[in-house]
């Protein structure tokens, strides 16, 4: 009888924490972050692997394992984050986060959009596909869709079409492709795509 509790029990705590997080696309600018912790949504928060994201936005990371605390420096930036603490550190300047950050799957995890922002990027999120998109490099660009297309625009009058103003997020998420009018031939993209 004792088994078969700890089993239900077991079972239980496995259904609401994987309710409790799911899966998420990660994308730094156009390209897809792959790591071997995917990225999860915690309280309504995305939570991204540590390293991945600092590492995709250039930043240099330090670990100190004595007080469970990691460092990403970015130009001038610096930020700070202690597992399991609400409180973090930008440039010395305390920030409290809805989240904390957190060991999951013995990887640090770190809200996307604390860390992102944090570095002067954009974030963005898909619902529909469940994507978060970190504008780096491609934050002050207006981006372009219509709802059954195949690409994405930097125009919202490329060939005539009649476009709406979408994320990153959406356009990475909906696995469109850069169109080749007004996104392949833009100097711009070049320099992202570098």
């Amino acid at each position: 009888m004792r088994k078969m509790r700890k089993l239900l029990i077991g079972i239980c705590l496995c259904l609401i924490l994987s309710a409790a997080a799911s899966a998420v696309d990660l994308y730094v600018d156009l390209t897809r972050i792959n790591t071997d912790t995917a990225p999860t949504i915690v309280d309504g928060r995305t939570l991204v692997p540590l390293r991945a994201i600092f590492e995709a936005l250039g930043a240099e990371v330090e670990w100190d394992s004595s007080t469970r605390t990691a460092t990403g420096t970015r130009g001038g930036t610096v930020v700070v984050v202690q597992i399991d603490n609400n409180v973090a550190y930008v440039n010395g300047e305390a920030r409290l986060l809805d989240v904390p950050a957190r060991i999951i799957n013995n990887r640090t995890m770190v809200p996307a959009r604390f860390v992102s922002e944090a570095m002067g990027c954009r974030v963005t999120w898909y619902q529909d596909k469940q994507t978060a998109a970190v504008a780096d490099k491609l934050r002050d660009q207006q981006i372009y869709v219509t709802k059954t297309g195949k690409h994405y625009h930097f125009s919202g009058t490329c060939n005539g079409g009649k476009y709406y103003e979408a994320t990153l997020a959406e356009a990475m998420g909906r696995g469109l492709t850069p169109c080749d009018k007004c996104v392949l031939t833009n100097a711009y993209y070049q320099s992202v795509i570098g």
